[in-house]
């Protein structure tokens, strides 16, 4: 603030010194016109205040240089009093001057003051936008985290999916050389009450296997439709669609090809998660 206040007061310098400059070269020129009046009025004897035949005598020179200096006198006191009327404005002139530079000092001050403000403003911004960053890469990583876990969990279903295909096919090709061991052994039974009786139990057994096989599947289908309402891919949850209506009409053809009492049958009237599941 000191260093702004001295900058103006140099700035102002120059134009009071002009002016001071200025009247002192008026009043240098009103003095030299004095004396040329004074000169003048001298070596004009209608403009003193006596007459010249007062001259003579011993104190004629006296009274001439009493004229003049009476004369100058008065000049010289219009002039000075417009001197001082000059100078009166000029001390207003500087006043206002000052009333000015302190207004300006004032402006200066609100304006450093205005300056600071702006940057601890700035400083402040920049410190929370910094932390807006941090924030934003925060929630980005754990946004990649549970697109990482999404990932995990549909290849890990699509994994299960697949085992559980295979399993499938493995128990249909069980389910199949069971029956045609059952159609083989049923046409043995002929051969004898005895060997019917035994092939009866035969028969029986493997019927109890392939309810067993029947209830295993079931389940393992209750549990397919189970991780197939999280599957969110829709190619997949076609496929694994496909498949399990492959191997309930599979079932439903061994129930009819050895008449066993058939179970409520599969159809899937609309592709979508809710028309599975109802």
């Amino acid at each position: 603030m000191p260093t702004e206040l001295a900058a103006q007061e140099a700035a102002s310098s120059p134009a009071i010194k002009t002016l001071q400059l200025t009247y002192r070269k008026k009043i240098n020129a009103a003095s030299s016109e004095n004396v040329k009046s004074s000169e003048v009025q001298a070596s004009s004897p209608d403009d003193l205040p006596f007459s010249t035949t007062e001259m003579v005598g011993g104190g004629g020179a006296l009274l001439i240089l009493t004229g003049l200096a009476l004369v100058a006198g008065r000049e010289i006191r219009k002039r000075f009093r417009g001197f001082l009327s000059e100078i009166s404005q000029l001390k207003e002139t500087i006043a206002t001057g000052n009333t000015e530079r302190a207004s300006l000092a004032a402006q200066l001050e609100e304006a450093i003051r205005l300056k600071k403000s702006i940057e601890s403003t700035l400083s402040n911004t920049q410190t929370n936008f910094s932390q807006y960053i941090t924030q934003a890469e925060e929630v980005v990583e754990e946004l990649k985290g549970l697109i990482r876990q999404r990932e995990d969990a549909f290849y890990g279903l699509r994994d299960q999916s697949e085992e559980i295909n295979v399993q499938s096919k493995a128990q249909l090709e069980s389910m199949k050389k069971a029956e045609i061991t059952l159609r083989n052994q049923l046409r043995v039974v002929t051969g004898g009450v005895n060997r019917f009786k035994e092939e009866i139990k035969i028969y029986k057994e493997i019927i109890e296997s392939l309810r067993s096989i029947n209830t295993d599947t079931k389940e393992k289908l209750r549990m397919a439709r189970q991780k197939a309402r999280d599957l969110e891919n829709g190619s997949a949850y076609r496929t694994l669609v496909r498949q399990f209506e492959d191997l309930t009409k599979t079932l439903e053809g061994i129930r009819r090809a050895n008449d066993l009492p058939l179970s409520k049958p599969f159809h899937l009237k609309d592709r979508s998660t809710a028309s599975l599941l109802s």
